[in-house]
């Protein structure tokens, strides 16, 4: 069956950033020198979801540097993005099972093993060493771009404080294991840990709804991260899959619960109960 939304974006090529400074294929760490929080921007958590990989790529070529503290780039399920065929985009999701429901250190330390288990055991140390995470995501079906917060407050403020998008999805995690946004500390309330997932819109889309484009020399949504929340103030578009439910936020919006409908992302990655934003 034919793919329903064409291939307009080109898959960067990120073969040069193999090499980094941790010992880790596709990882690197950009150290100010001086005192500061530890920062980790993941790409590829889906081998199908490549904007994430556009924007990285943009910040290695404008050589971006942290201010304070240290700056973590990684590009996630390398063994999926590898194989992404234009022909059949979907499949490339991952390549045994989902990267982002393996997270639960049951799950790390435990004897099971799998393409996404072993780049998730490489990537475990600088995940546990962030205070902040962002996973970049994007979806199966056309929507505006959202925040995903799970079900932390702290996510919640540092979205806001972020200012792009203007839509939070509170949700309460996924059946099928724990997402890397949920994982230890992430997911404590005492802790001042937090890390949060954007998913900037359709996977391959040239402009997507909301203004963000994944053909510029970085995402519009990441570009415009200083814009206040509340400038889009409608509620994030539904899209096919699955009936769920979420608290929906934003600025200068009483909270309120509404249904949203999950992207489909193929046979293998829908498992009944998944969460409102599939991820």
């Amino acid at each position: 069956m034919p793919e329903r939304y064409p291939i307009e974006i080109t898959p960067p090529d990120i073969s040069r950033y193999r090499e980094g400074n941790t010992g880790v294929d596709y990882v690197h760490t950009l150290d100010s020198g001086k005192p500061g929080s530890s920062v980790m921007v993941q790409a590829l958590t889906h081998g199908n979801e490549f904007s994430g990989a556009i924007a990285l790529d943009y910040l290695f070529r404008q050589e971006v540097r942290p201010a304070r503290g240290k700056l973590t780039l990684a590009f996630a399920n390398i063994a999926a993005f590898a194989r992404f065929d234009p022909a059949k985009p979907s499949p490339s999701r991952y390549i045994d099972e989902d990267y982002n429901r393996v997270w639960a250190d049951g799950v790390l330390d435990g004897p099971r093993d799998s393409a996404e288990l072993r780049r998730a055991r490489e990537l475990r140390p600088f995940v546990d060493a962030a205070d902040y995470l962002l996973d970049l995501h994007s979806m199966s079906e056309a929507c505006r771009p959202i925040m995903v917060c799970g079900k932390s407050e702290k996510s919640v403020a540092l979205s806001r404080r972020m200012g792009v998008p203007a839509d939070l999805l509170l949700d309460t995690g996924h059946p099928a294991g724990l997402r890397m946004i949920e994982r230890g500390a992430f997911n404590d309330p005492q802790s001042p840990r937090t890390a949060i997932l954007i998913e900037t819109g359709q996977h391959w889309e040239k402009s997507g709804r909301g203004g963000y484009r994944h053909d510029a020399a970085v995402p519009d949504g990441y570009r415009r991260s200083r814009r206040r929340l509340g400038e889009i103030a409608a509620p994030p578009q539904a899209a096919c899959g699955s009936a769920a439910r979420a608290r929906y936020r934003s600025r200068g919006r009483k909270e309120r619960e509404l249904p949203v409908r999950a992207p489909m992302e193929g046979a293998r990655s829908r498992p009944e109960g998944r969460n409102a934003s599939g991820k």
